[in-house]
């Protein structure tokens, strides 16, 4: 049994190369190997070699470094090693020892391993090959299969469902804005102006999504269209109701059983708008006062005339920045669900996304489970948090908790990686009071076992 620690375990073993595998002569690579399903997973390499073996390797090497002195054709500089090394010093290894007296040699090696993705039953074998100067080679047979266990939090994850309340309500409603453009003091709709398209395809795949949904009745759209503040106030309402007419019968042509549906609505001049894109820009030198011409004049013809007059140079920045994104569409679906009767209904679904926070962590992909769980503060919390070495954050939820045997038994945990030994001792001996069962689960766990037997 191994623990799992900050989403890692680490694995020890011992490697012994016998006196009849080395030789003065003779290079020995040895490579753990984790097995993951058909994979397999290779660690870092130890390499003995023998004390005449790399005399022959740096003198090949000399050769080497020596020709490429004169050289700096890089196709010839490859060919050239390839003829004047043939046995490569080896790289990103996790030892390299040469020895001169072949004798029988104990390595101790460690491997930290991440455990995101890979079985809780670790599999490992050991590949090794001999090369000798002669040319001889030798592929050593793969050794019997050891296997780790390892000691999981996520052996506590509790799987029970968690649901929320939704709320359905009898009527929803459905909106966009579009950005048609028109020519000035005009209503035709034309798809090759400006982005016109892009803006009548949004329109179109709204309407198909609403006729798509079974479970509804459309009880009407409501079509808005705005101008902006440029020009006579009674010329841009009627522009505004003219473009919306416009909108109207480009709708009830895609869709004619939709047409007794359809409501027009204009706004002339949309100066609320206007008003909301002032108050949050930061461009505007005389922004306050043109916001009080805003609140204190009635008359919008005034109102315009005297924000040009008096304030030039930002009325050249609202025209060209502001005014494009007040000439508006909105489009408003009021829906009816058809089988309903009351207005509301209230209903507890299956929590999806925390199932999804769940699953990540059955998979050990602790950082994508605790950007979902973290809100929810309970155990798989807890346990999602403690994989990943968060102790403390961990420890700070489990004590607003309710006390359970479970729960005892990852305080000790805690207790006993936060160095407070003697309350991880404690919370154990609840655990166990709590549920007996819990003791014959710390024979199996590493950081209980030495809590309790140091």
């Amino acid at each position: 049994m191994i623990p799992e620690r900050e989403g890692n375990i680490r694995i020890d073993f011992v490697v012994e190369i016998p006196k009849n595998l080395q030789g003065t002569c003779r290079s020995v690579t040895l490579q753990p190997c984790i097995i993951q399903g058909d994979e397999f997973i290779r660690l870092q390499e130890l390499v003995i070699r023998g004390a005449l073996f790399n005399k022959v390797q740096n003198r090949n090497y000399w050769q080497f470094n020596h020709f490429a002195a004169t050289k700096s054709d890089s196709i010839a500089l490859e060919k050239a090693f390839n003829r004047f090394i043939k046995y490569p010093y080896p790289e990103h290894v996790r030892v390299d020892s040469i020895i001169n007296n072949p004798a029988s040699i104990t390595f101790h090696y460690s491997q930290q391993i991440p455990t995101d993705g890979i079985s809780p039953n670790v599999k490992i074998v050991m590949e090794g090959s001999v090369a000798g100067l002669d040319g001889s080679s030798y592929k050593m047979p793969v050794t019997d299969t050891l296997q780790y266990n390892i000691s999981s939090m996520i052996n506590f994850i509790d799987t029970t469902a968690r649901h929320k309340l939704r709320i359905i309500d009898k009527h929803v409603v459905a909106t966009d804005r579009t950005y048609l453009q028109f020519y000035a003091n005009d209503s035709q709709l034309i798809d090759t102006l400006g982005d016109n398209k892009l803006e009548l395809d949004k329109i179109k795949s709204l309407l198909e999504r609403v006729i798509e949904l079974d479970e509804f009745h459309v009880d009407s759209i409501i079509i808005t269209a705005a101008a902006s503040p440029e020009g006579h106030y009674h010329i841009n309402e009627r522009i505004a109701k003219e473009r919306a007419l416009s909108v109207r019968n480009y709708m009830a042509e895609l869709y004619p059983a939709l047409e007794e549906g359809l409501v027009v609505q204009w706004i002339a001049e949309d100066w609320d708008h206007l008003r909301r894109l002032i108050i949050n820009s930061e461009a505007l030198s005389n922004k306050e006062a043109i916001i009080t011409i805003i609140d204190t004049e009635e008359d919008a013809d005034k109102r315009e005339r005297k924000i040009q007059t008096n304030y030039p140079i930002d009325y050249k920045y609202l025209r060209s920045e502001f005014y494009p994104f007040l000439r508006t569409v909105d489009i408003k679906c009021s829906l009816r669900r058809k089988d309903m009767v009351k207005d509301t209904i209230v209903t507890r679904e299956v929590d999806l996304n925390y199932a999804r926070g769940v699953d990540f962590l059955r998979k050990r992909k602790y950082g994508d489970a605790i950007s979902i769980l973290y809100e929810y503060r309970d155990r798989n919390t807890v346990i999602a948090l403690m994989s990943m070495g968060n102790n403390e954050a961990a420890l700070e939820i489990l004590n607003k908790m309710e006390t359970t045997a479970i729960h005892e038994y990852l305080k000790a945990i805690l207790m006993l990686r936060l160095g407070r030994r003697k309350e991880g001792f404690q919370c154990f001996i609840n655990s166990c009071n709590l549920d007996e069962n819990m003791q014959f689960r710390a024979k199996l766990d590493p950081e209980i076992n030495e809590l309790i037997t140091n």
